[in-house]
């Protein structure tokens, strides 16, 4: 495993302990995203067996072992705590045997290890668990547009590598019509495109990347989407999904993905 800025002492989550404890009362969709933007941003603190040497002064690991939770069905649960003191209320000794770690590079490291669920606070006082769809969302940058459903918003994040290839479209007609009927009732629509999509060093999937005359916000757009997501589990296997992006002729995708993707509409 590959480590960049460990650090101690972090107990800065206050807006990520409000958003869990917001998600267990209400969990919606408006809800579900912030907590996920709050996991990226926010420090997770990943319990050792013992304290880390003092001679190391703070310096990136290149190697580390970590506290695992046990399974029954031979399952990689890693551990996570949102504070200190969530950490002491699981295990009051080894204080400071632990690792404070950026949540995004936490994604990314658990993907990259194969992990199949992060336990968040398991000793309270407000926890939950991230599944592994959920981790390799988060490792490549992207957010559910509709909870449970196969359909996510991608974040592009700077420094980040992107690479777009041709699908194969052959087992996919049942899913290229229905995004056809939605993509002809949506309004200002230029054009649409599928095309597979791999965010750093995730798995490519498919992208739906929806061009307008001009960038739409967000916010006037996610009424449509959201309506595109509501009906589209039933196209995909467990654990796959669907991205999609409103964008406009300038974007910085816009070439590869007319060079790469396949054009469904109009």
């Amino acid at each position: 495993m590959n480590f960049f800025g460990l650090f101690k002492q972090r107990d800065g989550n206050a807006g990520l302990e409000r958003i869990m404890a917001e998600m267990a009362t209400h969990p919606d969709m408006k809800v579900r995203r912030v907590l996920y933007l709050e996991l990226l941003k926010g420090t997770l603190l990943l319990p050792l067996p013992r304290e880390l040497d003092p001679a190391l002064g703070g310096q990136p690991l290149k190697e580390l072992q970590l506290v695992t939770h046990p399974s029954e069905k031979g399952e990689v649960l890693w551990l996570a705590f949102t504070s200190r003191a969530a950490l002491h209320q699981w295990r009051p000794q080894f204080p400071e045997a632990y690792v404070a770690i950026q949540g995004r590079q936490v994604f990314a490291l658990a993907v990259q290890n194969k992990v199949d669920q992060i336990i968040i606070n398991p000793a309270g006082p407000i926890g939950g668990r991230i599944t592994r769809m959920e981790l390799g969302m988060l490792a490549e940058g992207t957010l559910p547009i509709q909870g449970g459903e196969g359909v996510h918003t991608v974040l592009s994040r700077s420094n980040t590598n992107y690479r777009f290839e041709a699908p194969e479209l052959g087992g996919k007609q049942g899913l290229v019509e229905y995004l056809k009927g939605h993509l002809a009732s949506g309004k200002g629509i230029e054009e649409a495109f599928l095309v597979l999509l791999a965010i750093g060093d995730g798995s490519p999937h498919l992208l739906l990347a929806i061009r307008y005359p001009a960038a739409p916000m967000e916010g006037s757009v996610r009424p449509f989407l959201e309506a595109i997501g509501k009906g589209i589990g039933r196209f995909f296997e467990k654990d796959d999904y669907l991205d999609m992006l409103p964008l406009d002729g300038g974007h910085e995708w816009a070439e590869a993905i007319r060079e790469k993707g396949v054009r469904i509409f109009p």
